[in-house]
């Protein structure tokens, strides 16, 4: 089954699980548990405002690799997505293709697409989000100059955004994450 049905329980409308249990893996179903989300934007976001309300405002968050898909994901769809908290991210894809670059690399790679985008519609919807938070440490693994380079384009694009950046204690793993997330809902939220 492809998409969002939001009355199935979670793992039932997943392809994975299906393949796994045809496999003769066990898989079990907690119903204590919400529904995945495997389809698209469009789908979730209803259920989303349906569950809540039409106020509630959609806020994408990753890090490492997540922070350029969720940064990505609210670039490209600031009608839908209220706002990003990216952390520790890099967001220039190329980083990440090995020497490979196409139209694909460079429309998921904001440090790309962003420098050339003239809409100004969108280019507006992006400007009046309140929550574009940029996240870095500066431990181990991690690349405060990639943050900072992201947001100087930002910048350049008239576009608010927070940048903020930790010190060298806080290297490039889950428990800065874990400890981040927390301050940044009561500070920013």
């Amino acid at each position: 089954m492809k998409g969002f049905n939001s009355t199935l329980n979670s793992g039932e409308d997943s392809d994975l699980t299906h393949r796994l249990i045809n496999s003769n893996y066990i898989v079990k179903i907690d119903p204590q548990l919400s529904v995945i989300h495997l389809g698209y934007p469009s789908e979730v976001i209803p259920f989303i405002k349906h569950s809540t309300s039409n106020e509630t405002e959609i806020i994408t968050c990753g890090a490492s690799f997540g922070a350029l898909h969720s940064m990505n994901l609210f670039l490209k769809r600031p009608d839908l997505i209220n706002g990003v908290i990216a952390m520790s991210g890099v967001y220039d894809l190329t980083e990440y293709t090995d020497g490979h670059f196409d139209d694909q690399v460079y429309f998921n790679s904001p440090m790309h697409y962003i420098q050339n985008l003239e809409d100004h519609y969108i280019l507006e919807q992006i400007r009046k989000s309140r929550h574009l938070h940029i996240f870095t440490g500066s431990g181990a693994y991690e690349d405060p100059n990639a943050s900072k380079s992201f947001a100087g384009l930002l910048y350049s694009k008239g576009i608010n955004y927070e940048l903020d950046v930790w010190g060298e204690e806080w290297k490039h793993d889950w428990p800065t994450w874990r400890a981040l997330l927390p301050h940044y809902f009561e500070t920013r939220f």
